[in-house]
Formats: C-alpha cells, sequence, structure tokens
C-alpha cells in the first residue's frame, strides 16, 4: 500500500501538539545548556543571535562538562569499549566462534571509525545529558544522484536530530518505535538526493526560477508497518520510511528497515511520559536564578564604575561632559562645597551578597551535573591515576552515575551495536560464521559486551566481594595449611572461574588470555614434566641406595666364602 503524504503529515502534527508542554521549557532552556538547540518553537535566521540574553554561562559549562565526560568514558574511540561475545556459555568458549566474534568486533569498531559516529555521537549525548532526551539516526550512506555510487556497501552515516527536531513514540512495553525527523534542504539538496522526477512543484519551480538555495522543510517518518500490510523489497520490511516535502505532502521515497534504525535514551522517566528529563531540568531554575543575578550584578558594576550624577539645581555652566582632564564650569553659594553642588550618587548596593548568592547557585548547578567530582579527577596527575584511592573515588562515580548507565546501555549502545552488526552481516562486510554454529539451536545467538570504564565499574561488585572474602578467609586458610598441609576451605573456590571472571570485567582482550585447550595442553605438559622429574628422583634414590647397599653385599659375599 503506498504512503499518503497528507497522513504522514498530519500525524506528524499531532505527535508535535502532544509535546508542545516540552517544547516550551526546552526552548526556555536551550540557550542556558546549549544554544545551537535554540528555535524549537520558531524558525530560525541563519546567523541569529541566540544569546542576547544569556548573562551567565555556569549551565552550558556544566551539560558540556557531563556530556563530553560521558563520551570519553562510554564511546571512546581510542579503546574498543564494546565486544562481541556469544550467548550459549559453551560457544562463547569455542575458540572458533571466539576469533570469528572478534574479528568482526574489529570491523565494527573500524566502521565506526569510518564513519561520522564519534562526531554525532557525542552530540547526542548533550541532548541526552541537558534535556533529558536523545535520537541518533543511523543506516548505511544514501547515493545521491549527481555522484557514482561505490560499488558494495558504501559505509554507515549517522546523523544526531537535535532536541525539538524529532517526535517519538513507544510500543506497548515502553521502548520507542516510532521516529519522525524534520529537517531542511535546499532545492538543490533535494534534486541531489532524490532526482528530479520525485520532486514537488514548488520544489522544480525554485530550480527552473534559479533559486537552487531555497529551502523547504522535510519530514522522515519511521514507524512499524501495520500488520498484515504487504509489499516487494525493502517495501515489505517491518519498519516504514518515508520521506515527505511537508508543505506539499510529496512522498519523496518510501522504503523500509529490518531493524529499528535510531537509539533514542532517556536520562530518566516521569510514568505516562514518552520523553525523558534531565540534569538540566533538576538545574533549570537555579540556572535562571544565576543568570538573573548575573544581569544584575553586571547592572550594579555598571553603576559603581559610571555612576548617576546629583547636580544641584543651576550648578552646572553649559553642559556636563566627563573625560579625562576635561574642563567644568560650576556654580556654588557661599560656604558651599564642590560636592554639594555636584556629585556621583552612591547605590548602596551589596555586592557582596549577591557574590555569595551566585556561589551557592553554581554550587547547585555543578551538583545536578556531577561536575565536581568530574573535575577533580581531570585535574587529577598522571602519577594518581592508579593510586588505590583515586580508583575507588572513580569507581564512586561511576556507581553514582550506574542508574542513569544502565539505561544509557539498554536504550543506546546495545540496540546501536547489534543493528550495527546486523547492517554489517546483511552487506557481507562481516565474515561468514563458523560452521559449528549451525550445529546448536541458539547458534545466532550473538551477544556485546560493553568494555568501557562505566560498564567495567558495574561489574567490579563481584571482584569486590571476592576479595573481601579471601580477605577475611586468609587466616583460616593459612592455619589450615601449617596444620594440615593443605586448605579445606580453598576447596570451595574455583580459581579457574575467578580468573576468567576478573578477567573479564576488567576488560582484558581474549588474545591476551590463553584457551582453555591452550591451559589444559600447558597443565598436562607441566604434570608430564612433574611425574617426569618424580620418575628420575626415584631412579636416582634407588641407585643411591644400591650404591650404599653394594659394599655390605660384598662383605657378607666374602664371610660367607671364608665360612666355607
Amino acid at each position: 500500500m503506498a504512503v499518503n503524504g497528507k497522513d504522514v503529515v498530519r500525524r506528524y502534527e499531532a505527535l508535535r501538539s502532544d509535546r508542545m508542554n516540552f517544547e516550551n521549557r526546552w526552548e526556555k532552556l536551550a540557550p542556558f545548556i546549549s544554544p545551537t538547540r535554540y528555535g524549537i518553537l520558531t524558525q530560525m535566521s541563519q546567523g541569529q543571535d541566540v544569546m542576547q540574553d544569556v548573562f551567565d554561562s555556569q549551565g552550558i559549562f556544566a551539560a558540556d562538562v557531563l556530556a563530553k565526560f560521558l563520551a570519553g568514558e562510554v564511546i571512546n574511540p581510542s579503546e574498543e569499549w564494546a565486544q562481541n561475545i556469544h550467548g550459549n556459555k559453551e560457544l562463547r568458549d569455542n575458540d572458533e566462534v571466539r576469533e570469528w566474534l572478534e574479528e568482526c568486533t574489529r570491523i565494527q569498531h573500524s566502521d565506526l571509525a569510518r564513519s561520522n559516529f564519534y562526531l554525532e555521537g557525542p552530540s547526542m549525548l548533550v541532548d541526552h545529558a541537558g534535556f533529558g532526551t536523545g535520537s541518533l539516526f543511523f543506516t548505511e550512506r544514501p547515493p545521491l544522484v549527481n555522484m557514482p555510487s561505490a560499488r558494495g556497501y558504501r559505509g554507515t552515516r549517522f546523523h544526531c536530530d537535535k532536541i525539538g527536531r524529532f517526535l517519538i513514540c513507544e510500543n506497548p512495553i515502553g521502548e520507542v518505535d516510532t521516529l519522525y525527523r524534520d529537517f531542511i534542504y535546499t532545492a538543490r539538496q533535494a534534486r541531489d538526493r532524490w532526482g528530479d522526477a520525485a520532486l514537488g512543484s514548488k520544489v522544480k519551480q525554485a530550480l527552473a526560477g534559479n533559486r537552487p538555495d531555497e529551502r523547504f522543510t522535510f519530514i522522515h517518518a519511521i514507524q512499524p508497518r501495520s500488520p498484515g500490510e504487504k509489499g516487494y523489497g525493502n517495501k515489505s520490511y517491518p519498519w516504514l520510511s518515508c520521506y515527505v516535502e511537508k508543505e506539499e505532502h510529496t512522498v519523496m521515497e518510501e522504503s523500509g528497515y529490518q531493524n529499528y534504525p535510531a537509539v533514542n535514551p532517556r536520562w530518566d522517566k516521569t510514568p505516562g511520559e514518552v520523553y525523558g528529563r534531565g540534569p538540566g531540568e533538576i538545574a533549570l531554575n537555579d540556572i535562571l536564578t544565576k543568570n538573573k543575578a548575573r544581569q544584575m550584578e553586571l547592572e550594579d558594576w555598571a553603576l559603581k564604575i559610571r555612576p548617576p550624577v546629583i547636580v544641584g539645581h543651576d550648578s552646572v555652566v553649559g553642559t556636563l561632559r566627563f573625560r579625562p582632564a576635561g574642563l567644568m564650569t560650576i556654580k556654588r553659594h557661599a560656604n558651599q562645597s564642590v560636592r554639594d553642588a555636584i556629585a556621583p550618587f552612591e547605590t548602596g548596593s551589596r555586592a557582596d551578597v549577591n557574590q555569595i548568592e551566585q556561589e551557592q547557585l553554581k554550587v547547585s548547578i555543578n551538583q545536578a551535573f556531577f561536575v565536581d567530582q568530574i573535575i577533580q579527577f581531570l585535574e587529577m596527575d598522571l602519577k594518581d591515576v592508579n593510586n588505590y584511592p583515586f580508583a575507588k573515588k572513580l569507581e564512586l562515580l561511576f556507581k553514582i552515575l550506574g542508574s542513569t548507565y544502565g539505561r544509557m546501555e539498554t536504550e543506546f549502545l546495545r540496540p546501536m551495536w547489534e543493528n550495527h552488526f546486523m547492517m554489517l552481516f546483511r552487506a557481507g562486510v562481516l565474515p561468514p560464521p563458523p560452521p559449528v554454529l549451525a550445529e546448536y539451536p541458539d547458534g545466532g545467538l550473538v551477544d556485546v559486551e560493553f568494555q568501557n570504564p562505566l560498564a567495567r565499574a558495574q561489574r567490579s561488585g563481584e571482584n569486590d566481594a571476592m576479595g573481601i572474602a579471601l580477605g577475611n578467609l586468609a587466616p583460616i586458610i593459612e592455619l589450615e595449611m601449617k596444620l594440615y598441609g593443605h586448605s579445606e576451605t580453598f576447596d570451595w573456590i574455583d580459581v579457574d572461574n575467578n580468573a576468567k571472571e576478573t578477567f573479564r570485567s576488567a576488560g582484558v582482550p581474549a588474545t591476551r588470555i590463553k584457551s582453555d585447550e591452550q591451559v589444559q595442553a600447558y597443565r598436562k605438559q607441566r604434570a608430564e614434566a612433574e611425574q617426569a622429574e618424580q620418575q628420575t628422583e626415584s631412579m636416582m634414590q634407588m641407585a643411591e641406595g644400591a650404591g650404599k647397599a653394594a659394599p655390605m653385599v660384598k662383605a657378607m659375599q666374602d664371610g660367607k666364602g671364608a665360612n666355607a
């Protein structure tokens, strides 16, 4: 069934009407959190000033620090922050499967590095951390009409739709499965994207009238197809995708996706709401109050630098002229001082009170965005990074952010990584899976494990518990060794699994660890060597014993001969 452009625009307008309360608050917050998000309610002119009423940048600084910290810790391009593993424990330890998954991990990270993910991903985290909801759309790089298309996979293209430029809906279990994006193309850009045949009449008129830079609004709708809806090719995929020119309702392109091609993480949610609420929501009143206090401070500063002048009636001859070394003629009565005729006005303001209040507001804003804790870590010397107290403080911050990270992993990292894996797999970019996977019913159950510092901090609790337990049991184990030569308490500890879990939670690459087969072969070789050494020692002891017994045997033989 063909898509109706009017229906797409109608639903877009309905969803935006439902979002109006959020839009009003985002528009109020945007200049003080991220000025580039301003213009949600109105269409801005290019280059328009968005900070004319901003007198204090504390909110901008705080939101930027938190967003950059999350980006650096969660999706740092200098490290492999995610790795593919198999959901089946038996297959996970299979060398052939593990090597295939490690190669897939390498290819995925390489593809992300070649794409614009590390530009758009951090930008999305600004909306996620500041406003509470982010949107990152990704798909294979689209072909352009006026450029030759490369053969094979063209690479992944990411796009961060800034707050207020996208609309979302949830499925019955609270997962976002619908995305409406609005964006602006010039007439030339629309022609280069879809070709002349797809254009509406007004876009064609702009091109024909030599107005290639005239701007038009387009809507990209992504939503689940209706049950029973039939189609061919990508029009039969579970998710509908269509581009519509908003003014004329012209359908520019219709296709589909096999997986939802976007991630929409929410910082936190109020029951019954679709959009999230972030630290900016908590800090909004403090940010606005501090901005007003700063404005009043600047006004008072101006009054102190150039205060109003009190002039007695008819005391000045001519015009007041305030300039260095300037002459001013005044009239004064008998016994009247100059200051009685003309004097600056003392405002009597209390700048110290304003400064104290601003410092308190600054602390409150920083607390909402975890700025003070983050700055402490950023200011640590490199020599202190490996210190135990520093590690524990960093771990504590990560645990404070743990609930937020849990939602981030569920709504951002995991769906993005898994959909990216399937995109590359369908495109033939990943190597073919090993045949052993076909022997298991769950052979295709590929999972992902995140190795960023926040994920490792959440897994560190088990290792900490084992460390505490071993520390408490150490005196008992030592006493048993002295009394019995062995420890029965230690028999309860699975050394191999503890070693594996410690390596895994610390994010040690599999290439740095021996496989189960290698460990077993090494242990067998070591046991054989120890057995051979024991046999050699036994033979030497026997030989030594035989050497000591030889004189006795000879003496006995000599004694028997003499008696005979």
